[in-house]
């Protein structure tokens, strides 16, 4: 087992292989901030123990904490904390599958609240079970009452849509309607040219469909140099400890070569992107093993796509392409 380390408030600053130690921390700082009775320290060592049990993907653990927690009465610091622990439940009852509980939490947090926040919290829930129309509904809501909203400053106001549009560009890609997703996604490149993720994915969304293959090679790479440039400035500045390409953009870069048949090409970024920590998904090395394939390599294809069906699914998107990836083996396995 890898050393877990602290930061100097006592959070974990580096992965470890299991987070049993740093659990058992945060529970002792609960037990230590509530005996002291000090609010911020009660809300901060259970946001602490929060974030470790869904490092950990403990979503049950989840729950659980922020049950705990709501049932807790004063100080003010704790009260004031409640809606954003709710939040937390929410979220993690949505990823255990239970999207009933989780809706009527959101709907009745959103009742009581009103506005739009946690309206979007109920666009998350839905999007999480895969119901994408409903979720592209309540987010154009949304949209709809941060316009309205006259409390928020312009700046502030722009920043929040800007989110909310991109999150409805991936729901139209989910629901099929690339050019809407591509419209969006076009909006928020024009408003922000600097950046990279919004040039990734509308490059993306387009190779993925067979479109604007050209264009979409620029904007991918010119999110390969954006996202370079941003870290060669950390480092200096000395936020970062080394510059690392972006996995999720050369899986992009990969893709649209893989698409434009230049499949020797493609194998360099997608391996890259394979053996990046945030590669480890269902989406990258599905693209690894076709390019594979593609290459008369069919041993490594099968066994790419064999790794490919260990990750666990983060999304439906991951769940119908694990669907899809399922089938691909049983067809290579056979021979066929």
């Amino acid at each position: 087992m890898s050393e877990v380390r602290f930061d100097s408030k006592g959070r974990v600053i580096e992965h470890v292989d299991h987070w049993d130690a740093a659990e058992q921390f945060y529970e002792h700082n609960v037990t230590t901030a509530t005996k002291l009775n000090s609010g911020t320290k009660m809300v901060q060592a259970y946001m602490d123990l929060i974030e470790a049990h869904k490092a950990a993907k403990k979503y049950a653990a989840v729950v659980d904490v922020c049950e705990r927690f709501m049932e807790l009465t004063g100080p003010k610091e704790v009260e004031d904390a409640m809606g954003d622990v709710a939040e937390e439940l929410v979220r993690a009852k949505a990823r255990l599958g239970k999207t009933g509980e989780a809706l009527a939490i959101a709907e009745s947090l959103h009742r009581a609240a009103g506005g739009w926040q946690y309206l979007e919290l109920k666009g998350s829930v839905l999007h999480q079970a895969g119901r994408t129309k409903e979720a592209i509904a309540a987010y154009l809501e949304v949209a709809e009452k941060v316009s309205a909203d006259k409390r928020l400053r312009p700046e502030v106001k722009a920043t929040i849509k800007d989110g909310v549009n991109y999150i409805l560009s991936g729901l139209y890609v989910d629901d099929k309607n690339v050019d809407k997703a591509a419209e969006l996604l076009q909006a928020l490149v024009k408003a922000h040219p600097d950046n990279a993720t919004y040039k990734n994915d509308l490059g993306y969304i387009w190779a993925d469909a067979d479109k604007n293959f050209a264009e979409s090679e620029k904007l991918i790479r010119e999110a390969l140099d954006l996202d370079r440039k941003q870290k060669e400035k950390a480092k200096a500045e000395g936020r970062i400890d080394e510059v690392k390409e972006n996995g999720a953009y050369l899986d992009s870069l990969g893709w649209v070569l893989f698409k434009l048949k230049k499949y020797d090409e493609a194998l360099v970024p997608l391996k890259k992107a394979a053996e990046d920590e945030d590669g480890q998904n269902v989406e990258i090395w599905d693209h690894l093993a076709e390019c594979y394939l593609a290459t008369g390599k069919k041993a490594e294809a099968v066994a790419t796509w064999e790794k490919a069906m260990t990750f666990e699914e983060q999304s439906p998107r991951d769940a119908e392409r694990k669907r899809r990836v399922a089938e691909k083996l049983k067809k290579h396995k056979a021979g066929k």
